[in-house]
C-alpha cells in the first residue's frame, strides 16, 4: 500500500501524513524529514540532496514491497513515475491533497509554522511551487490513484472539496474525521506554544490570538 499526501508548501501535509502513518503502521517518508537528518540546522540548504535522498528511499521502499505514507508537494513529475513502478509491484494508491486558497495563504501558513519551530520555505519557492503543485494533482496524479481525495485545509475545519472515483460515501466520512482530528491537534499544539493560527475568510487571513478556540462545538 502506497498513500500519497500531496499539496503546496504549508497546506497541512504533515499534519495529517504523520498521524496516519503511525495509525497505519506505516512508515512515513517526506523530502523535509530528509533534509533535517541531513542538516538539522539548515535543512534548507541541503533541498535539492534532500529531494534526490526522498526518491532513492521511496525506490527502494516501494522494491522491498514496503507499506508507506509519502509526503510531497507534487510540483514535479519524477514522483509520478514510481508511482506507477509501485503499481506495477502490486501497490494500492491512495492520495490525499490539500490545498489552500491562494500562494499567500501558503506563505503565511508556512512563517505559522516557523514561529512554532518548523522549517521555512522561501517565498519565492512557494509561489513557484503552488500553480505547478494544483495541476499536476488535477493532471498527472490523480489519474494514478486507485482512489483520491481533495481538501480544502484554508478554514477553521478541512472541508472535502472532491473525491473520485465513485466509492462508498463511509470511506470519505472515515477519512475527513481522521484530518479533522489531525488539523485540531495541530492547531492546540499552536496555542499552547502561544502561537497564533491562522485560517482565511474570503481569501484574506486571520489571525487567532494563541488563546481563542473558535473550533465549533458539537
Amino acid at each position: 500500500m502506497l498513500w500519497v499526501v500531496g499539496g503546496p508548501n504549508g497546506a497541512g501535509k504533515t499534519t495529517f501524513a504523520e498521524p496516519h502513518a503511525k495509525q497505519l503502521g506505516c512508515s512515513y517518508l517526506g523530502a523535509d524529514a530528509v533534509a533535517y537528518e541531513m542538516a538539522p540546522d539548515a535543512p534548507e540548504t541541503v533541498a535539492r540532496a534532500a529531494g534526490r535522498e526522498f526518491l532513492v528511499r521511496l525506490h527502494r521502499g516501494v522494491e522491498r514491497g514496503e507499506s508507506l505514507v509519502v509526503e510531497s508537494t507534487l510540483s514535479g513529475v519524477t514522483f509520478a513515475r514510481e508511482i506507477v513502478r509501485a503499481q506495477e509491484r502490486g501497490h494500492a494508491v491512495y492520495m490525499l491533497f490539500f490545498v489552500l486558497s491562494s500562494a499567500e495563504a501558503c506563505i503565511a501558513r508556512v512563517a505559522q509554522r516557523v514561529r512554532k519551530g518548523g522549517h521555512f520555505v522561501p517565498d519565492d519557492d512557494v509561489r513557484r511551487r503552488f500553480d505547478r503543485s494544483l495541476r499536476n494533482i488535477e493532471d498527472r496524479y490523480r489519474p494514478l490513484a486507485e482512489e483520491w481525495w481533495q481538501v480544502d485545509n484554508s478554514g477553521v475545519v478541512p472541508v472535502l472539496l472532491a473525491s473520485g472515483p465513485d466509492r462508498d460515501s463511509d470511506d470519505g466520512c472515515t477519512l475527513m474525521e481522521t484530518v479533522r482530528r489531525a488539523v485540531e491537534a495541530a492547531r492546540a499544539k499552536c496555542r499552547r506554544l502561544g502561537v497564533p493560527n491562522v485560517h482565511f475568510v474570503d481569501g484574506r487571513p486571520r489571525w487567532e490570538p494563541p488563546d481563542e478556540d473558535p473550533q465549533p462545538k458539537a
